[in-house]
């Protein structure tokens, strides 16, 4: 699932195919392969909008990511 902001305060939601990932006798080649397939996904994404993919705010400031 990725969102684009359409609007200041709009969004659109994008539902990708899922896909499941099966574990054979090798976890790190199965993970492996699952995370080029995401990877993938999101490149698609992101050339297709690449403005969408910018931060130009100190995201963990501002949001007060990670603090108590």
């Amino acid at each position: 699932v990725l969102t684009t902001r359409t609007h200041r305060d709009n969004f659109t939601i994008t539902v990708e195919e899922p896909f499941r990932v099966d574990f054979t006798d090798n976890p790190e080649l199965d993970v492996r392969k699952a995370v080029e397939r995401w990877a993938a996904i999101l490149e698609e994404h992101i050339r297709r909008d690449p403005s969408q993919w910018d931060v130009l705010e100190d995201f963990w400031t501002v949001h007060a990511c990670g603090t108590r």
